[in-house]
């Protein structure tokens, strides 16, 4: 149960300002307040499975979410029965939302992953627990190679919007004509890193 200091299960993952959002027990948008995470890069909300203390805080946290002028879409993924759950809380309780909605229910037959972006993908795969549940792993996109202030200098490249440029993978040219290639400045690609979120 929610108490003063303890809230219920919610993990909130951000990465380069959107929020990605494993469960919404009750109370989710006090800890969401809290924790200073902001509503417009909220996109993404997975539910585990349809207990109270993992999806009841889902009418609120949409709530608020309207209270931010074009928040855009957001996706909720989860098992069978979480549309409905929320669009009928949505029409008892005729509670606005400015946004729209997409919803990504289990099926046996859905093909991996059960979402994708520019920068994540996100599996499911069903657990033993006392009702249908679903456990998730966040996978990050392949990240771009570290960054070598001490090479850049070493090539003259002063810092500031040049470094910025080749951090991104871009080219730059030096006012001596040369051409720098962010190969010279900036390591191998990395690993995304991954999250599992698996409860009950």
């Amino acid at each position: 149960m929610p108490l003063p200091h303890r809230l219920l299960t919610s993990l909130a993952v951000r990465l380069n300002g959107q929020i990605y959002l494993f469960d919404a027990g009750e109370g989710t948008q006090l800890g969401w307040k809290k924790a200073r995470l902001g509503l417009r890069g909220f996109k993404l909300l997975a539910v585990t499975h349809l207990h109270a203390d993992h999806c009841l805080g889902i009418p609120g946290l949409m709530m608020l979410r309207s209270q931010i002028d074009d928040p855009g879409p957001l996706t909720i993924l989860g098992p069978p029965g979480i549309r409905e759950l929320i669009t009928q809380v949505q029409r008892l309780l005729e509670f606005y939302v400015n946004y729209p909605v997409h919803f990504i229910e289990w099926c046996e037959d859905r093909q991996e992953p059960a979402y994708e972006d520019e920068q994540v993908r996100i599996f499911w795969q069903p657990l033993r627990h006392t009702r249908f549940c679903l456990g998730y792993r966040l996978e990050e996109r392949e990240r771009p190679g570290k960054f070598s202030p001490e090479r850049a200098r070493a090539l003259g490249i002063p810092a500031g919007p040049l470094w910025g440029k080749l951090q991104k993978g871009e080219t730059v040219s030096m006012s001596d004509g040369r051409q720098i290639p962010p190969e010279r400045v900036v390591g191998p690609k990395r690993q995304g890193r991954r999250i599992a979120f698996v409860v009950d």
